[in-house]
C-alpha cells in the first residue's frame, strides 16, 4: 500500500530541520573549534544556475527507473503524472509532482531552504560555472593544489533532450514562478532573463 499512497509533504523550515541534516552548533564543541577562533574560518558555498539545476535534476532524477527504485512510480501514475516526464511536464505539473514525490521535492527545494535566506551570511559564494576559482581558493588556504573531480556527468546530450511544444512566454512565466526565489537569492550572480534566453536559444521552438 505504501507504493500507492503519495508521500505527505513535511513542513520543514530549512534543511537544518530535516532529520539527518540537523546542524550541530560549534558552541557545543568548543574543545574542537574554540568559539573565539571562529572568525578565522570562512563560510563559503557553491551554487549553480537555477535553470541548469532544474534541467539536471530532470535528466538525472526525474526518470521512471529512479521513481520505481524509490517506490514512487505507482503513486505518480495514480495521480495521472508521467513517470518519465518531459521537461515541459515538469514545468507544467511542478507543484503536483512536489506533492506526490519525495525525491522530486528534495531536488527542487529552494536555495534558501538549503543555504538560508541571507546570502551575506557567506564570506565566499562560488559558482559551478567558474569552479576553477573555488579550486584556487581551496588550494591557497591549504597551501597545496586541490583539484576537484568532476562528477555526475550524464551521457545524454542535453541539446537533444529538451523539447518545448508551448509558447515561449508561457514557458518563461511558469519557469519564473518556479525559480523566482532562487534567482532572487542569486541576484548579481545569475540573471533569470539571461539564463532563460540562453536556454531557449538552445532548446526552444
Amino acid at each position: 500500500m505504501r507504493r500507492l499512497c503519495p508521500n505527505k509533504v513535511q513542513p520543514y523550515i530549512t534543511i537544518h530541520h530535516v532529520p539527518g541534516y540537523r546542524t550541530v552548533s560549534f558552541q557545543r564543541h568548543e574543545d574542537v573549534v574554540p568559539h573565539n577562533k571562529l572568525h578565522a574560518h570562512d563560510k563559503l558555498t557553491l551554487v549553480r544556475d537555477p535553470i541548469d539545476m532544474l534541467v539536471s535534476a530532470w535528466r538525472n532524477q526525474f526518470r521512471e527507473d529512479v521513481f520505481k527504485s524509490l517506490h514512487e512510480d505507482l503513486a505518480l501514475l495514480n495521480e495521472g503524472l508521467p513517470t518519465n516526464p518531459s521537461f515541459e511536464d515538469v514545468i507544467r505539473h511542478f507543484d503536483h509532482y512536489r506533492n506526490v514525490s519525495r525525491t522530486f521535492r528534495e531536488h527542487t527545494n529552494t536555495l534558501s531552504f538549503h543555504l538560508g535566506p541571507d546570502r551575506d551570511f557567506f564570506d565566499q559564494v562560488f559558482t559551478v560555472e567558474n569552479i576553477g576559482e573555488f579550486e584556487d581558493y581551496l588550494s591557497r588556504r591549504a597551501g597545496y593544489a586541490i583539484p576537484l573531480p568532476r562528477r555526475n556527468v550524464s551521457n545524454l546530450d542535453v541539446k537533444e533532450a529538451v523539447r518545448f511544444h508551448t509558447a515561449q512566454k508561457e514557458i518563461r512565466d511558469r519557469l519564473f514562478g518556479i525559480l523566482r526565489d532562487d534567482y532572487r537569492w542569486c541576484n548579481g550572480i545569475y540573471d533569470f532573463d539571461d539564463s532563460f534566453e540562453r536556454m531557449w536559444s538552445r532548446h526552444g521552438n
